[in-house]
């Protein structure tokens, strides 16, 4: 009876302990993705004067950066109890 008691604890505690490495992974992923957006800005303003349809694919890309990071979020906000 003790040693399931025990082996309960331990199940409860891995478990728990999965749960925040998935959750230190999705941090780290929104972490990354704001990374990535701050670089995309940054290159961004650096190609103002680029041509028109590059322009345009560089909003394209930060429009879809600006997407994942709200997914994200959203995500982290699901997992957290």
């Amino acid at each position: 009876m003790l040693s399931r008691a025990l082996r309960q604890v331990e199940e409860t505690r891995l478990s728990e302990q999965e749960a925040r490495l998935g959750e230190l992974a999705t941090k780290q992923d929104l972490l990354v993705l704001r990374q990535d957006l701050t670089n995309l800005e940054t290159r961004m303003d650096a190609k103002l004067i680029a041509p028109e349809g590059k322009l345009i694919k560089w909003k394209i890309g930060l429009v879809g950066l600006i997407i994942a990071q709200f997914s994200v979020s959203i995500a982290i906000l699901l997992k957290l109890p």
